[in-house]
């Protein structure tokens, strides 16, 4: 239980010191201006349904894609709320040197959750409309991350000799 209440607080310390701190470097790969509207829209769909989820859990199992309990929907809140605020810093980077282990974060998540969703599609039971919409937001938010990563990886400036 420490770790949950003692968690939000510390890491928004952390955020604000490193952000304070924080000096821009003109030698990095710039990420492209479309990740910003997209990581913003990416954060307030992830806010929504991990909010939906922790605050009315037994009204979002019914249209969940699986099976959830009230606490298994409010733990499944808790990670997107975290997705959401991840998607909401990746909104505000400028440079791959910064938005890197976010960006792959993205996209071994991302990753992850499709491979789950291969090997055990036979627990997808819920409404099919919410079986698309999830694998679609999911391989949606991976595709445009890694999108983005190769883009300003494609961009990023010649070093210097």
């Amino acid at each position: 239980l420490v770790v949950y209440v003692l968690s939000p607080p510390a890491a928004l310390v952390l955020f604000l010191r490193a952000e304070r701190g924080r000096r821009p470097n003109s030698q990095v790969a710039d990420l492209p201006p479309a990740m910003r509207p997209a990581m913003t829209a990416y954060a307030v769909l992830f806010g929504l349904a991990g909010t939906a989820l922790f605050l009315i859990p037994e009204t979002m199992a019914g249209y969940w894609p699986w099976s959830l309990t009230p606490l298994t929907a409010r733990v499944l809140g808790g990670w997107y709320l975290a997705s959401a605020a991840l998607a909401a810093m990746l909104s505000r980077e400028r440079s791959l040197q910064d938005a890197g282990i976010g960006l792959g974060s993205v996209l071994l998540v991302t990753g992850l959750l499709l491979a789950g969703a291969a090997l055990h599609r036979g627990g997808f039971n819920g409404p099919p409309a919410s079986v698309a919409i999830y694998l679609v937001v999911v391989a949606g938010y991976g595709l445009a991350t890694a999108g983005f990563w190769w883009s300003a990886r494609r961009m990023a400036p010649a070093p210097a000799h």
